[in-house]
């Protein structure tokens, strides 16, 4: 946990709003959340949302330490990544007129495209895929 002191600099303004002015990063629902746990205290005292610190009044934060993520990737077909984007960018009154892919990709999320967008009837990518023949691909 890290200790931080904040000064007001302007009149009538919530501490909600003040702290999620000043500590970057911080939104004010989670300015919310520390001012309700405590966190926050001017002169040894807590302060509640809707205080309206004096400029020149110094308040003490108490930051908690951030909290790991476990991030891991989902294995989501590409046709089904560009339908919901392409769904999305409909909502917004735009429409996709192309796409790109940038990297490396695995031929077997390509081959699913093909199949999915192609309509494929008995398509077995094993025997009918050049490069399965050429390089040995599983």
């Amino acid at each position: 946990m890290t200790t931080q002191k904040l000064t007001a600099d302007r009149a009538g303004e919530r501490a909600d709003a003040l702290l999620a002015r000043l500590v970057p990063d911080l939104t004010r629902s989670a300015a919310q959340k520390l001012l309700e746990r405590g966190a926050v205290t001017l002169e040894g005292r807590p302060v509640r949302k809707n205080d309206k610190p004096v400029p020149g009044q110094v308040l003490e934060v108490a930051l908690p330490d951030p909290e790991p993520i476990d991030v891991s990737p989902q294995n989501i077909p590409l046709n089904v990544v560009y339908e919901m984007i392409k769904s999305l960018a409909e909502r917004y009154g735009t429409y996709i007129v192309g796409s790109e892919v940038v990297g490396l990709t695995p031929a077997k999320a390509l081959i699913d495209c093909a199949e999915h967008y192609l309509k494929l009837e008995n398509f077995d990518c094993h025997n009918q895929v050049m490069e399965y023949h050429l390089v040995g691909m599983e």
